[in-house]
């Protein structure tokens, strides 16, 4: 993928976070399927996880679920539903809860497990 490209083949790792930012925030690509959006979000998580960005990633894993994300963008109307959806993703609630667990409190990984 154009993240890998420029993560691993050029070494800028910017590059990737400001590709993935357009695809994952500014809804500057229009999913269909949630879960492809959630493959999205948690491809930037694993991203900051290899770049040992901990808290960058914990925040990116909390936005992800919390229905936060950028609502409104090119494709608005079209892409709400998959927006919608993140807040049900079992993948992006699994990656959470292991975030918390490793790098969050005991009261930020009750909090996540009483959502």
């Amino acid at each position: 993928t154009l993240v890998d490209i420029h993560e691993n083949e050029r070494k800028d790792v910017d590059a990737s976070r400001r590709v993935l930012e357009r695809i994952c925030s500014k809804n500057e690509y229009d999913f269909q399927d949630t879960e492809d959006l959630a493959q999205c979000h948690a491809a930037w998580v694993e991203l900051e996880l290899r770049q040992e960005n901990w808290d960058m990633a914990l925040d990116l894993a909390r936005r992800s679920v919390s229905g936060k994300i950028g609502a409104s963008g090119a494709h608005g109307k079209r892409s709400s539903k998959a927006i919608k959806g993140l807040a049900k993703s079992l993948r992006l609630w699994n990656l959470l809860f292991d975030l918390e667990e490793s790098l969050g409190t005991v009261q930020t990984t009750k909090d996540a497990y009483d959502r």
